[in-house]
């Protein structure tokens, strides 16, 4: 068999995502995909603000919970650590709020995919598998 590379296997996935699409377009099975599509990339936006692409660009757009949390580190990082109250602040509501993320997480992985895999097999259509979940 030939190796499909580069552009070629991405322009497969495009097609092969076009023909499950228009396959699937309006069922139930495709509603519950975009919803779950749409929880995965609001989740990811949270975390990450991935719009910059170049330097400059950390001006036009807010830092998400990564960014933060490394501005944080860089603020208390020095030949002798400058711990404040404002530091320490900081890294409880940066906690605080990666604990709600974290939730929200678990719950996509533990209770929205399993309820898509089940409508996924429903329709004869194989499930999604999470290969680093640790049980």
């Amino acid at each position: 068999f030939p190796v499909i590379v580069g552009q070629q296997q991405s322009q497969l996935e495009r097609t092969q995502l076009w023909l499950l699409k228009k396959e699937l377009g309006g069922t139930p099975t495709f509603v519950a995909s975009n919803k779950l599509i749409e929880a995965i990339d609001q989740w990811d936006k949270n975390l990450v603000q991935r719009k910059s692409k170049a330097y400059d660009d950390v001006d036009n757009f807010e830092n998400k919970m990564t960014g933060n949390y490394l501005f944080l580190v860089n603020q208390a990082e020095s030949d002798i650590p400058a711990v404040t109250k404002a530091v320490l602040e900081e890294q409880k509501r940066l906690d605080a709020l990666w604990s709600a993320a974290y939730k929200d997480a678990l719950n996509i992985i533990d209770i929205e995919l399993p309820a898509f895999n089940k409508l996924l097999l429903e329709n004869g259509i194989g499930a999604i598998n999470l290969y680093n979940k640790k049980n």
